[in-house]
């Protein structure tokens, strides 16, 4: 004998609904079951499938009013012979089933995507979990959801549970959509709560730097590093920050840097001594190094180039009037301060001139900048 189906109790409908009352009930059942169709659980995946199934024919059946009318005769008695009730049993499973802690198992072993889905049945069952609401933003983010991570962390928040921990996810989540502004406020709510967790500090450090605040990017980062030397997110940003705080200073033309002035100079080889006497710096740190050594060499040997012949011949004056005699003291200290301030307003700036034009097209030649 073929099992009775209790469609009315499945669509949770009385006897007699009219066709538009079913109608919406069945649209709003199907979207129910789904989303379980995705379920990493067998069981789970099984009985929405046998859901969908069962709504297609309560579909059929209800469409058709002789069909209907026949169903309806015989339901009383069919109902007292056989009852199921898949619907309640498929919300029963998922109420039982304890989906935090197979989301903390999906997620520690890797499997983010299952995590994600037994995160948000588990918030679905109680939206008070905060231990689902961290490990789908947790997940979330390891998939590069971000927007899905940033929603799961407010929730969190509005918990009041983990605030540091959802303060962070949050400001990771926002400077990987570049909204570097606002991943810099969550880090600052994280550091305010707890202070003693400096990860949160070098991430701050990270959100400044990409604001374009390398001033205050630095100073944090060798505060950092001098508290905590050896932890390697720490010296990568305050390495990163050294490297901008040089090209910085230099001057460029035509997408090209280099050093105009002795100023600059002494810049660059205080600060590649910095980085040198941190130690531990990766292989592009130690390019960067390298390559600026080059630069800097390349500049102090090459600087006071080529000035104009006119300080030649003025240099050949002085000396002669000063062996000769002839033209007296004065003369001799006209030329001799007319020298210094020829050399003063026009080799050097000349020097330097043609030291950067050389020196910048070297630096494309050579890959030093």
């Amino acid at each position: 004998m073929e099992e009775f189906v209790d469609y009315y109790e499945i669509l949770e409908l009385e006897k007699n609904a009219p066709i538009e009352e079913i109608e919406e009930a069945i649209k709003k059942t199907r979207k129910r079951f789904r989303r379980l169709e995705g379920s990493p659980d067998a069981m789970q995946r099984a009985n929405a499938e046998r859901m969908m199934q069962l709504l297609n024919e309560a579909d059929s059946l209800f469409h058709n009013s002789s069909k209907r009318l026949e169903y309806d005769a015989t339901y009383d008695s069919g109902k007292s012979d056989s009852k199921r009730d898949l619907e309640k049993d498929a919300r029963a499973a998922t109420a039982e089933k304890d989906w935090t802690s197979e989301a903390k198992d999906y997620f520690k072993n890797g499997q983010s995507a299952n995590a994600c889905f037994a995160a948000r049945e588990a918030t679905r069952n109680c939206s008070t979990d905060a231990e689902a609401w961290l490990v789908w933003a947790l997940a979330a983010y390891s998939m590069d959801k971000y927007d899905e991570s940033i929603f799961a962390a407010s929730e969190l928040l509005k918990l009041g549970s983990n605030q540091a921990t959802a303060h962070r996810l949050l400001g990771d989540s926002y400077i990987m959509i570049d909204k570097y502004a606002d991943a810099e406020a969550e880090f600052l709510k994280a550091q305010q709560i707890d202070k003693s967790d400096y990860t949160i500090m070098a991430r701050l450090v990270d959100a400044r730097y990409l604001q374009g605040k390398f001033d205050q990017a630095l100073t944090m980062a060798r505060n950092l590093h001098e508290a905590h030397p050896d932890y390697g997110p720490v010296l990568s940003s305050l390495c990163r920050c050294l490297e901008t705080d040089v090209e910085n200073k230099m001057s460029s033309k035509d997408n090209a840097g280099y050093f105009t002035n002795m100023k600059q100079i002494q810049h660059a080889e205080l600060v590649v001594s910095e980085m040198r006497a941190l130690g531990n710096i990766d292989k592009a740190d130690e390019e960067w190094i390298e390559k600026m050594e080059g630069l800097i060499d390349w500049a102090r040997k090459r600087h006071y180039i080529a000035p104009a012949r006119w300080f030649w011949i003025l240099c050949g004056l002085t000396f002669l009037f000063i062996i000769s005699g002839s033209s007296g003291a004065l003369l001799t200290l006209v030329l001799f301060f007319g020298l210094l301030l020829y050399a003063f307003f026009f080799v050097v700036p000349t020097g330097w001139m043609i030291n950067a034009r050389k020196l910048g097209e070297l630096a494309k030649r050579t890959g030093l900048q």
